[in-house]
Formats: C-alpha cells, sequence, structure tokens
C-alpha cells in the first residue's frame, strides 16, 4: 500500500514532485518500521519498566527501538541500503528523513500529524506546495493502519489477529498484577465488530479525508472497501445483537462449517448466506483490486 499511494502521489498535480531517491526513503522506512515487534504497546512497556523503556526514556519506545534494530542489523552485515555516489543528497539526511518516518508511525502523534494534514491540503491548492517530509511521513502512517482499505475479507483477518494481540497483551497485564484497559481485557473487551467500527469511523476516516483529497479519483477503490468494510461491521453487529452488546453461542452447524468472521465475538450471522456473500465480495473485491490497483504498477518503471 505504500507503494500504491506513493505512485498515485507521482502522477497528475504531483508529477515530479517525487524522486525515485524519495521512494527508496519511504520504501525502507515502510519495511523496518515493525522489525523486532514484541507484540506489545508503548504503554506496556513504560508501565512495566521494561530495559527498551528506560532506553529511550520512555518516548516512543518501539519507534526508537526499531530503529536501532534495522540500523544495527544493516552495520552488522555491511549492507547500507542508503548509500549512493550521487553529489546529493547526503545519505545522513536521507538516514534522518527514515528516523522521523518511523517516529511518526506512533499512534500518539496521530491526532497531531492528521490536524497537519487537513490544514496543509486546505491552504494549498497547488499540492506541490505541501511539505514533502510531512506527507511521506503521512503515507507511511496511512498504510501502517491501512487494512480497512483492503477487501473486506482481509480486513476482518487482520482485525482478527490486532484483536487477538490485543486480548494476549492484557492477559500478560493481569499476570502482572496491572489493570488493563477495557478493550485489552478478554473479559470486558466490546464484541470486535463494535470495537473495530469505532476505530474505522473516528481513526481511520479522519485520516484517510486528506490523502482522499490528494489522491482525487485514484482514491477510489481504497474508499470503496473503507465503505465495504463499515458496512460489513456495522451489518455484522446489528444482525447479531453486537452493536449493543449481546452475544451468543454457535450452532453446532455453525461448528462444523468452520471459523466465522469473528469468532472471538461470536458473529455467526445467517452463517450460508454470509458465507457465500463473502466469497462473492472478495472476489469482486479482488477483481477490483487487480483491475484499479495494478494497471499503474505494471507500466510503472521498476525502481531496482
Amino acid at each position: 500500500m505504500t507503494y500504491q499511494i506513493w505512485s498515485y502521489l507521482s502522477a497528475g498535480s504531483f508529477k515530479g514532485y517525487f524522486e525515485q531517491v524519495d521512494l527508496l526513503v519511504v520504501l525502507l522506512a515502510a519495511a523496518i518500521h515493525d522489525i523486532g515487534h514484541p507484540a506489545t504497546n508503548n504503554d506496556f512497556l513504560v508501565k512495566t519498566k521494561t530495559e527498551l523503556a528506560l532506553r529511550y526514556h520512555d518516548t516512543a519506545v518501539l519507534e526508537n527501538f526499531h530503529l536501532a534494530t534495522a540500523f544495527e542489523l544493516m552495520r552488522s552485515r555491511s549492507v547500507s541500503m542508503l548509500d549512493h555516489n550521487l553529489p546529493s543528497p547526503p545519505v545522513t539526511s536521507l538516514r534522518r528523513r527514515i528516523v522521523e518516518i518511523v517516529l511518526a508511525t506512533d499512534m500518539a502523534v496521530h491526532k497531531k500529524q492528521v490536524d497537519e494534514m487537513v490544514r496543509l491540503v486546505e491552504r494549498n491548492v497547488n499540492r506541490q506546495e505541501i511539505d514533502k517530509r510531512t506527507l511521506e511521513q503521512y503515507i507511511v502512517h496511512t498504510a501502517d493502519v491501512g487494512h480497512p482499505f483492503r477487501p473486506v475479507p482481509q480486513h476482518h483477518e487482520w482485525a482478527r489477529r490486532v484483536n487477538e494481540e490485543f486480548l494476549a497483551q492484557g492477559d500478560r497485564e493481569k499476570e502482572l498484577g496491572f489493570t488493563p484497559i477495557e478493550m485489552f481485557d478478554r473479559d470486558k473487551a466490546p464484541p470486535l465488530p463494535k470495537n473495530q467500527l469505532g476505530f474505522l469511523q473516528f481513526v481511520i476516516q479522519p485520516l484517510w479525508k486528506p490523502m482522499e483529497a490528494l489522491l482525487d479519483s485514484k482514491a477510489r477503490p481504497a474508499s470503496l472497501f473503507l465503505h465495504r468494510n463499515i458496512k460489513a461491521l456495522a451489518t455484522c453487529g446489528a444482525r447479531r445483537g453486537e452493536i449493543h452488546g449481546e452475544t451468543d453461542r454457535p450452532s453446532p452447524v455453525v461448528r462444523r462449517l468452520g471459523a466465522p468472521l469473528y469468532p472471538q465475538t461470536r458473529c455467526y450471522c445467517n452463517v450460508f448466506l454470509d458465507r457465500a456473500t463473502m466469497y462473492l465480495n472478495c472476489l469482486y473485491d479482488i477483481f477490483l483490486l487487480t483491475i484499479s490497483w495494478s494497471i499503474l504498477e505494471i507500466w510503472e518503471p521498476v525502481l531496482i
């Protein structure tokens, strides 16, 4: 997704705005931004006074860790992906940009980023006057939480995995004598459709709005998938009463058919109809993704 956004922003009103070296910076930052992730968040590391939290002074702990890990790995393998023979820009400048991009993936600065990008988009009719460093940070941050812009089944699977990671952290917090927040508490967490629906409506939609304005017509596939995911979550929760906090266990027939979209929340919806619809939607979404997102990539020159 990082490359798709970058490639779209390299055409139209942004033609000539990005250089190939910019693509190198953005893709490398995206590749390393979660390297060595311990499956816990910054709050947990600070709360439990881990070595990493002490090392990075309780500030953007994981983001600093990912950066250090990546650059240490490149040095140990004698592979510097930023070295070049051009007169400019200097390697130190490229490295600084990567550091800024990865630090900007910290959700603690999410609102600040969104507010700044909204302001820049509103003020700059000439899109090329938007600060490049701010935009490249925004691209990677958007891609980092970008699974809602994927087809419904893919988004559901990623949401399930992230949710399980949160609950596993909550279990660890309880073992250590801490009280996890409700969303991380396996016994108190709201149903996943309800929780994820709120995330899409109050976090993802505001994040996507300025990017949608910049991408113009090229934003339509991602916007379509986001709309489909919001609709699927609302429909799934409403059918089983989960938006209102009700749950019930699956029938033996459902269990024989296999895991539903949201097994933890028991969102089983009319199983035969929903599964048929899910597979048809998946095929249709893949078709749209192939046609709308891949044509540009097929014809665009390969960087490496």
